[in-house]
């Protein structure tokens, strides 16, 4: 099953950007899309598809041009976990990991990530300064082995140019 493309009202996309250029070296993102996922939770057979060769098929058609890769992940206080397992997979192959692990609470239950109004947002460097494919589709799933989990809201994908 696959999710359409979220759109996010103004103020939140605002605030989504000032929070992920706070944590990027370079601050100019050439690509950036979330997917809402649904009230209900997010079930293990859901990925969220990034076809960055659909927004702009000549987006990464320099191959001597590198990039740094953001995975962005929203959620709310309903989520009932510490941690968040991901499966990351791309096509064609580009240099990112197969599987991310991100603490979204810390041991004494405390949200990480930057808060407001009862969500929170969580940002990782997936990669730094990598060739990307000329066609890259990317695409993200929940690997909790859990079926389905609530309260995470938003899963993005950000991709930058790197500085030199």
């Amino acid at each position: 099953m696959t999710l359409q493309r979220f759109n996010i009202p103004k103020y939140i996309a605002a605030l989504l950007l000032l929070g992920i250029a706070s944590c990027s070296r370079s601050g100019s993102a050439v690509f950036m899309q979330f997917v809402e996922l649904p009230s209900a939770g997010w079930d293990e057979d859901v990925y969220c598809e990034f076809p960055t060769a659909r927004t702009d098929s000549s987006l990464f058609a320099n191959p001597a041009e590198r990039y740094d890769v953001i995975l962005a992940i929203r959620h709310t206080e309903e989520y009932p976990y510490r941690d968040l397992y991901l499966n990351v997979e791309s096509n064609p192959q580009a240099q990112l990991p197969k599987e991310v692990h991100l603490t979204l609470a810390g041991n004494s239950g405390k949200w990480t990530g930057k808060g407001l109004y009862g969500l929170y947002t969580v940002t990782d460097t997936l990669a730094r300064d990598i060739p990307l494919p000329a066609l890259l589709n990317a695409s993200v799933g929940q690997n909790m082995r859990r079926g389905n989990i609530p309260g995470i809201v938003n899963v993005g994908l950000i991709i930058q140019r790197s500085k030199p």
